[in-house]
């Protein structure tokens, strides 16, 4: 399976370094989109920048920006345990862990991704309620 094919220690710890450099990248963007959209949500709305339709439309990207966070808190346990399972040669379960990292990594990017197609949309619709962007 995964670690079964990685030929030995320092090529392993390279993959799972690499893993963890990843993981760190997709929580900056989550959670730095995320924090961004609450302060500009929070703004937008309590000024009366933004209509309840477009809203909607910025909370979902919200939404995802959110879920992206815990796919990748997630992912992180997942790569601690297939690291513990590792060290005591249960490749097995290591692998399985290792797969769920993978996914868990996977919809982190996927969250991120619909939640900017999500946000772009909803820039869209603010600018054209205040005729901002032609119609």
């Amino acid at each position: 399976m995964l670690f079964d094919k990685i030929p030995d220690a320092d090529t392993r710890k390279m993959v799972v370094d690499s893993g963890q450099a990843a993981l760190k990248a997709l929580l900056l963007i989550n959670g730095g989109a995320t924090i961004s959209f609450l302060t500009f949500i929070g703004t937008a709305i309590e000024q009366k920048l933004v209509t309840f339709g477009t809203s909607l439309l910025l909370v979902s990207a919200l939404q995802c920006y959110i879920a992206g966070v815990v796919f990748t808190a997630a992912a992180y346990g997942f790569i601690y345990l297939t690291n513990v399972f590792s060290a005591y040669s249960r490749t097995k379960i290591a692998n399985v862990l290792a797969g769920l990292t993978i996914v868990f990594g996977l919809g982190a990017l996927v969250s991120f991704c619909v939640g900017s197609v999500q946000a772009i949309d909803g820039f869209g619709e603010a600018g054209k309620a205040y005729h901002v962007i032609p119609h």
